[in-house]
């Protein structure tokens, strides 16, 4: 087991999410954060801060909030919360600092690949994932892409993406 998959692991266990789906809205909200949907570049914002702070000028006070772009389709949204979420276990949470972190889908943060691979793993544990390929065996790669997708609820790109590491293959080989 990798780092990333024991690190999941015990945060999924010490908060009573070790099993399908992942509900990232609870875990984030465990982790004192408010989750909103909102108008905003990108598909996502954390921000972790000592002093509250309100947004766009409303009244609203914050001290821990993950912002996600309300136009992305719900498969992404729920992504981007696990993206977050990566970004506070990997960078923040230890430290106690101030902390602002927004998606960055061109990869130019260093970790950003890291941080993706945590985000995969907080949503399909790869252990669950072992578990419930097993139990489904009979089933063909196309099927299984959908079912990963539903009983982990998450898009079926992101089961698509999550198979083709498990399997080890490429995503373009597997269909859709």
């Amino acid at each position: 087991m990798t780092n990333i998959q024991q690190k999941v692991k015990q945060i999924l266990q010490e908060n009573n999410m070790y099993s399908p789906p992942i509900d990232v809205v609870r875990l984030a909200k465990n982790e004192g954060f408010i989750v909103e949907l909102a108008e905003i570049d990108g598909d996502g914002i954390i921000i972790n801060s000592n002093d509250e702070f309100t947004i766009g000028g409303g009244s609203k006070k914050y001290k821990k909030v993950i912002l996600v772009n309300h136009q992305s389709s719900a498969g992404r949204q729920v992504f981007t919360i696990a993206h977050e979420l990566a970004h506070w276990f990997l960078e923040a949470k230890e430290s106690g600092e101030e902390f602002f972190g927004k998606r960055d889908d061109n990869l130019t943060y260093y970790r950003e690949t890291e941080i993706n691979n945590f985000a995969s793993e907080l949503l399909i544990p790869q252990e669950l994932l072992k578990d419930y390929m097993n139990d489904n065996k009979d089933k063909s790669e196309y099927e299984l892409i959908y079912l990963v997708a539903d009983r982990f609820n998450v898009s079926r790109e992101a089961a698509k993406v999550r198979l083709s590491k498990y399997w080890g293959v490429s995503v373009n080989e597997l269909p859709y």
